[in-house]
């Protein structure tokens, strides 16, 4: 047997190679969906249960606020609240997207302006930042900027919640601050 294979030989093997890679990764997600799948079917009522407390309790806010956009002013403000209205409005969008005369007899101008703006600032700040986070990300993974450690420093600062900074520097704040009271 020649250890030379023709082209023909070597394509049709190489086919067969993709063919059974890529019914493996088939398969592979087709096991992914099935074992989710069981997951959903193993549900027991109680977690069901839980589950569409857990919903309710996610989405009510975003309900009530919705409700509350179409009731009237006097509706909207009365004591007990109101949790259906009996006579709906669009006078509320229509103060946030039009000039009005508010309650005091004020003209008030329409958010639009407000709203270009920030879209134009966070959609600015957006490109910034991508911009600066990918020079960064290359500058640490390709060239090894700042040593092996910076990205583990990074993302170890990332993680650390703001108010957990934020104590201790206003304690030290007060201290330092009741300190200076007393010396003088």
């Amino acid at each position: 047997m020649s250890p030379i294979l023709s082209c023909s030989k070597i394509a049709t093997i190489s086919h067969d190679c993709c063919l059974r890679r890529n019914s493996f990764i088939l398969a592979h997600h087709v096991g992914i969906v099935e074992i989710m799948l069981n997951a959903a079917r193993r549900l027991s009522p109680l977690n069901r249960l839980c589950l569409a407390a857990a919903l309710v309790f996610a989405v009510f806010p975003i309900l009530w606020l919705l409700s509350k956009s179409f009731m009237p002013w006097v509706e909207y403000s009365a004591n007990p609240a109101i949790w259906v209205t009996s006579n709906l409005t669009l006078d509320n969008y229509r103060d946030v997207f039009f000039d009005y005369v508010n309650l005091m007899g004020w003209p008030q101008n329409s958010s639009w302006r407000a709203m270009v703006s920030s879209t134009i600032i966070s959609i600015t700040a957006t490109f910034f930042s991508v911009c600066i986070g990918l020079l960064a990300a290359l500058a640490i993974s390709r060239y090894r900027i700042g040593g092996s450690f910076m990205a583990l420093q990074i993302l170890s600062f990332r993680m650390v919640p703001p108010i957990a900074v934020a104590v201790p520097f206003a304690i030290i704040g007060t201290t330092s601050a009741s300190r200076s009271r007393r010396c003088c």
